[in-house]
């Protein structure tokens, strides 16, 4: 037996020894990931810029390419572009959002109500205008450098403003303040903006230089050169001077180009000795190289440009056609990784268990064995089977691990439980084969009470308890992967089976009925965790049912998942910081909330800086101020105060494209409209099938969409994943469809929109209504015209009857009274002409 221990202690002293002997590393990941979705369509990249909703366009010799993370459009002389355009030199997009290329034969802009790239003309007709650069300067007016000379872009117009006495490459062009400094195969220069003149600017009195790129820092300028290094002049040119802090390697070859970040961080493109980080003083802080089996290195060392996007994303375009990306947002997340070529790493990015013990030092339960870490060296050692038993190279799957005084207590999948010396080593076995007999050999969670006992659950066999004098009980439930003790000394075990308590100083176990699993509420098929808020809630991270808070004083249950804002139901793991506010690994992000009646949840995924947002079950842990989750890629360290400060992304919309139904012409895609724009289709158009997306960098797939068509919709649809919708049989009017979208429980973005009136058919349009009143008026007034005109023959007719009766009823005796008048009074005029005649 004494010859055994020596061997163990040597065993283990040879372990410390080994550990004190290797390099220490400080566990930093290179930020540089591969665009796969475009690498490969290119031969040679020339430019990449990013537009205000934040597409990618990227310019090669025989096409531009705008890309989005859900699309690509392609753009050369068979669509898009003239046929006559030639070899794309560059492409540059400005603060008005105009999108430029320049080509060995012109300028050429971006319409996109055409969505495509048309010419601009240049006040001298009959002269070849070879574009190689486009810059803007402080007042949004746009210098174009050709070989030829310097030009503006005014009224629409290319201006020649200085000609060259002969031609030559302009490799960079820099508008500062009053002047236009631009870099030539023949030196450096500067152009005075009013005067039209430039002059040459010597970095050496002795020599003229291949001048590759410009950058102005506010401050001071950097001279790139072809094969000279990198050099630094002040505003007025007065002093240049060379930066001798680059590596020797790269003074002899072409830095292609230079980019600033917010912090006054140098990146330089090399073309040969890939690319270089100098801090605001200039000095060497980073230098990223290709290195082979190493996804997380550039794809080249010869590289072609730099542009630093909105989104604090440095694009990095290679010679060899491939665009790499790293991410420079300021990472509140520190990471634990396994390195195959270091010693002092994880053994495994698959960790299952944290645990720190008496001495600070930090164990990783992984699927090849233990790791152990010394935080104070940052040094490492491993175990990888824990049997000295059976001689294995087979490594130990730990399940969890309890830390108790001096000792670490460790779970395994495959050799029951282990009790280890957190100094020496030293080790002492329980399970169905060991010398401490246990019917556990498959043990997946592990508690230490407050009285030092052990107590051990797994699949196959009974909860078991370890006392400190090594007494050994089992208590008949099985299936435990969660245990936890309350303040108040029960011990909660839990499972698939639910949840059971085991009351202080009793020896049998009672299930929490309102907590047993079921289809309707509770619809989960194992428990990862158990915890205990500082009110006395009980919270349970669940496979299925999302987290589950009960409260023992009320016998109320809350449950919290994916209608409450969850990203998923799976939890691996949780932990309660502070009061009573909850961190939790899902299969889709890490969630943080306070526990009240409608929380407010966040999640945080690869967007704010996570290698994976897919975290393991049961690797969690409190570590000081800090927090550790295991994720698939690793362990996430961070401070949960600073985190929480972080300020949430809000997605940019994106309308991808309307195909629009109709029963004549079937189905017609509408591409490249623009949000606010009104469309006119016709009667039968109206069915159309809509899709949109949310443009954030990072998980696209925790974004969430709500729209609703105004004119049909009541309200904002219910937010979903789905980026797409459908409406048929519209009928004709006006309609407006608006979308919106947001990150998990994050804010919503601005609201984007597309109107359509959709025609009403020829029989119910204005004209037809003013044609069917007009016909209605004359249904209604001719008959009564002709009724007027009928009743006014009638009326005459009758006064002609009436007339004509009254003439025979009065008419002929007038008559005869009338001629015995006149005969009356002619006897009478006769009677006194005699008597005058008489008197006489």
């Amino acid at each position: 037996m004494g010859h055994s221990k020596l061997k163990i202690f040597l065993a283990g002293s040879l372990i410390l020894l080994g550990n004190m002997l290797s390099e220490c590393i400080a566990q930093e990941v290179p930020g540089i990931e591969k665009l796969t979705e475009v690498n490969g369509s290119f031969q040679q990249i020339n430019e990449i810029q990013q537009d205000s909703i934040g597409n990618l366009w990227i310019a090669s010799d025989d096409h531009v390419q705008r890309y989005n993370s859900f699309f690509s459009e392609f753009y050369s002389q068979f669509k898009g572009m003239p046929d006559n355009i030639g070899k794309i030199n560059t492409l540059f997009i400005d603060s008005q959002n105009r999108i430029w290329t320049g080509t060995e034969n012109g300028l050429y802009r971006f319409n996109p109500e055409k969505n495509t790239f048309v010419i601009i003309p240049s006040e001298r007709a009959n002269t070849k205008t070879n574009v190689q650069q486009i810059a803007e300067d402080e007042f949004g007016k746009i210098w174009v450098g050709s070989n030829s000379g310097i030009w503006n872009y005014t009224r629409n117009l290319l201006v020649l403003i200085s000609p060259f006495p002969s031609k030559q490459s302009v490799n960079d062009l820099a508008p500062v303040n009053g002047r236009i400094v631009f870099g030539t195969s023949k030196g450096l220069f500067s152009l005075n903006k009013n005067s039209g003149q430039y002059k040459k600017i010597p970095l050496l009195s002795y020599k003229d230089f291949n001048i590759r790129s410009i950058l102005f820092t506010g401050e001071y300028y950097l001279i790139g050169t072809q094969e000279n290094g990198l050099y630094k002049t002040d505003n007025n040119f007065s002093n240049p001077e060379k930066i001798y802090s680059l590596p020797y390697s790269t003074q002899k070859v072409p830095i292609a180009d230079i980019s600033l970040d917010k912090a006054g961080n140098v990146y330089l493109a090399s073309k040969g000795d890939g690319l270089l980080i100098l801090n605001k003083n200039l000095k060497l802080a980073s230098h990223y190289l290709q290195q082979e089996n190493n996804n997380l290195s550039l794809s080249d060392n010869s590289l072609n440009g730099l542009f630093l996007d909105k989104y604090n994303t440095l694009w990095v375009s290679t010679e060899s056609g491939q665009i790499n990306s790293i991410n420079l947002k300021q990472n509140n997340f520190e990471f634990l990784r396994h390195d195959p070529k270091k010693y002092s790493s994880l053994a495994d990015n698959f960790t299952t268990a944290i645990e720190e013990d008496k001495n600070g030092n930090v164990w990783f339960g992984t699927r090849q064995g233990l790791s152990v870490w010394n935080r104070s060296s940052d040094s490492w050692q491993h175990l990888k089977n824990l049997s000295f038993k059976y001689q294995s190279n087979i490594p130990d799957i730990i399940r969890d691990l309890q830390a108790d005084d001096m000792h670490m207590w460790v779970a395994t999948f495959n050799d029951g439980v282990y009790k280890i010396n957190i100094n020496t080593f030293l080790r002492a076995q329980y399970s169905t084969d060991a010398l401490n007999k246990t019917g556990l050999q498959k043990v997946n969670a592990l508690l230490v009470d407050i009285n030092k006992n052990v107590w051990a659950g797994g699949e196959d066999g009974n909860l078991t308890r370890i006392s400190p004098n090594n007494e050994i009980k089992s208590f008949s439930l099985r299936g435990v992967s969660a245990m936890a003790q309350l303040a108040n000394g029960d011990i909660l075990a839990a499972g698939k089976n639910g949840v059971f308590n085991i009351h202080t100083g009793a020896n049998t176990f009672q299930p929490i009925k309102k907590l047993d699993p079921n289809t309707k509420n509770l619809p989960y098929f194992n428990i990862n965790s158990i915890s205990e808020t500082l009110a006395g809630e009980i919270v349970l991270a669940t496979e299925g049912a999302g987290i589950v808070v009960y409260d023992p004083d009320a016998g109320s249950v809350k449950v919290i998942n994916l209608k409450s804002g969850l990203p998923s139901n799976r939890i691996q793991g949780l932990l309660i910081y502070g009061r009573n506010e909850v961190w939790a690994g899902t299969n889709k992000g890490l969630v943080n909330f306070v526990i009240e009646d409608e929380p407010t949840i966040r999640v945080f995924d690869k967007d704010d800086g996570l290698l994976s947002a897919v975290f393991t079950r049961g690797s969690f842990a409190q570590l000081d101020n800090k927090l550790a989750f295991g994720t698939l890629k690793g362990v996430s360290v961070f401070n949960p105060n600073k985190l929480k400060s972080k300020p949430e992304t809000v997605p940019n919309i994106l309308f991808g494209s309307l195909k629009v139904r109709s029963k004549e012409d079937g189905t017609k895609s509408l591409a490249n409209f623009n949000s606010g724009k009104k469309l006119k289709l016709e009667t039968d158009q109206n069915s159309f099938h809509i899709k949109f997306y949310g443009m954030t960098p990072g998980d696209y797939s925790q974004l969430a969409y709500s729209w609703k068509l105004e004119g049909l919709d009541s309200g904002w649809s219910e937010p979903s994943i789905q980026n797409e919708a459908n409406y048929a049989n519209l009928a004709p009017g006006n309609y407006t469809f608006l979308v919106r979208a947001k990150k998990a429980n994050g804010p919503w973005s601005a609201v984007k929109e597309v109107s359509m009136d959709i025609a009403s058919p020829w029989w119910a349009s204005t004209g037809a209504y003013l044609l069917y009143g007009i016909l209605l008026l004359a249904l209604i007034g001719i008959p009564f015209y002709l009724f007027r005109i009928h009743k006014k023959k009638e009326n005459k007719a009758a006064r002609s009857k009436f007339y004509s009766g009254l003439y025979q009823e009065i008419g002929t005796p007038l008559t005869i009274l009338l001629t015995s008048l006149d005969t009356i009074a002619e006897e009478d005029s006769k009677t006194k002409h005699r008597l005058k005649k008489y008197c006489k």
